[in-house]
């Protein structure tokens, strides 16, 4: 199966952009965890640049994605700009024109467009070290300005919904039987052959489940605040946040004894 490497920009030290108390670099990651579940869903195999809060070197970030050998690798960011109250900001970056990377831009943007996202550009970077250097199509998309709340309120409450339209924008421009396949093994890294045959859950702890969206975002960032690697979620009508994600729920069921010691409400759930 084709190989998608899905990069959330900045981490660490190094925010990206702020807007008040929100950080670009943890809305990036959120998007890339959605869109990474939701590419798994369609079959793809995904890998991560991070999945944490970690700084990742641009060079090291090109490193990894050439040593994983990917069909395909976007990243994600989200930007400060010129507000516009009434179509959310769509900006697209690839190393040249007439390419996969441009098709898919194209896809994604069409399937982004009921969401409200209008209009979208696609911008030439033929400096950027990822986009220039990485050994596979590359595509950089900033979604959303930060600094607007009418498009952090589209951010939060349609990450899901932003996450599978980028999605099949993906699918409909990388087939999903990759040329690399007889290069790859079956064993998948970090696991026996044996593990890797196996079925897996994946398990969360989902913490409240809210109406107002504005105790919800509260909780967020006040989780956020208390170090946990926090993920806002809406399914309709409910607001939650999602802490962690591990196939041993060992490690799950003592994250849950933390929070609840912190006193949040919470539950256990698979993704």
């Amino acid at each position: 199966m084709a190989m998608i490497i899905l990069d959330a920009g900045h981490g660490g030290n190094d925010l990206g952009d702020v807007y008040g108390h929100r950080y670009e670099k943890t809305d990036n990651l959120r998007l890339t965890l959605a869109l990474g579940d939701e590419l798994i869903e369609y079959g793809y195999d995904v890998e991560y640049i991070r999945t944490t809060d970690i700084y990742v070197a641009i060079n090291d970030r090109v490193k990894k994605a050439n040593q994983l050998d990917g069909d395909f690798i976007l990243s994600i960011h989200r930007i400060i700009g010129e507000l516009n109250v009434f179509n959310s900001v769509l900006y697209f970056y690839v190393f040249e024109l007439g390419g996969v990377a441009e098709k898919t831009a194209i896809n994604i943007a069409h399937e982004l467009r009921p969401l409200g996202f209008k209009h979208y550009s696609i911008h030439v970077r033929s400096e950027n070290m990822l986009l220039r250097d990485t050994s596979m199509p590359a595509l950089m998309m900033s979604i959303c300005n930060l600094n607007s709340e009418h498009d952090n309120m589209i951010f939060d409450t349609r990450l899901h919904e932003i996450a599978e339209a980028i999605a099949k924008g993906i699918m409909k421009s990388i087939p999903l039987k990759s040329n690399k396949d007889n290069k790859r093994t079956n064993k998948k890294k970090g696991l026996s052959i044996k593990e890797a045959g196996k079925t897996n859950l994946t398990y969360t702890v989902q913490v409240g489940a809210l109406l107002n969206y504005k105790k919800a975002i509260s909780m967020y960032f006040d989780l956020l605040d208390r170090g946990y690697p926090a993920q806002f979620v809406y399914e309709n009508p409910y607001y939650s946040v999602l802490i962690g994600r591990s196939m041993d729920l060992d490690l799950i069921a003592q994250l849950e004894y933390r929070l609840r010691l912190d006193g949040f409400t919470t539950t256990v759930v698979t993704l």
